[in-house]
């Protein structure tokens, strides 16, 4: 019966510590913006520098930067996962978070990204991930809607395993 404990207890770490891996890689991204709009039609990069997975995978830390028409911005912010979130076979899953991002308060054209974030595991190294909410400055002056995925960087994957 321990034996049977042990197995289950190494495989649940086994697992988890995979996922957190990927999960990981799909929010760094390669290294490449997610890529948007804000208030429809301005262009939007938020890129994701550093990503913490230790309450994982309940809520996951990360610091990165946003640009909107060259005003760049730091960020930290919070990824709380949802409670209808698919975690079950890794492959083929869907992952739903809610998302708060809180930019340094250091001018006019500063404020908060918050929304939900949805996740299309693919393989153990590509997702889908798409952002979708709101940006509302601190003052509470402006407040716009903001979309931003990683489509561009899937287009070209898909390509490279197409060849």
């Amino acid at each position: 019966m321990r034996l049977i404990y042990l197995f289950v207890f190494l495989f649940s770490t086994l697992f988890f510590s995979q996922t957190k891996e990927a999960l990981e890689t799909y929010l760094l991204n390669d290294k490449n913006a997610f890529v948007g709009k804000i208030n429809n039609g301005a262009p939007i990069l938020v890129n994701i520098t550093e990503v913490d997975v230790k309450a994982f995978p309940n809520e996951i830390k990360v610091k990165g930067k946003s640009d909107v028409e060259g005003t760049v911005c730091e960020f930290t912010g919070t990824l709380t996962l949802e409670p209808n979130s698919q975690m079950g076979n890794s492959k083929m899953s869907t992952l739903f978070y809610k998302f708060d991002f809180q930019e340094q308060k250091l001018h006019e054209h500063t404020g908060i990204f918050t929304g939900s974030l949805a996740m299309k595991v693919l393989t153990d190294n590509l997702a889908l991930v798409v952002f979708e909410g709101n940006w509302e400055s601190y003052s509470k002056k402006m407040r716009f809607p903001v979309y931003f995925d990683n489509n561009e960087l899937l287009k070209t994957k898909l390509l490279e395993l197409s060849k």
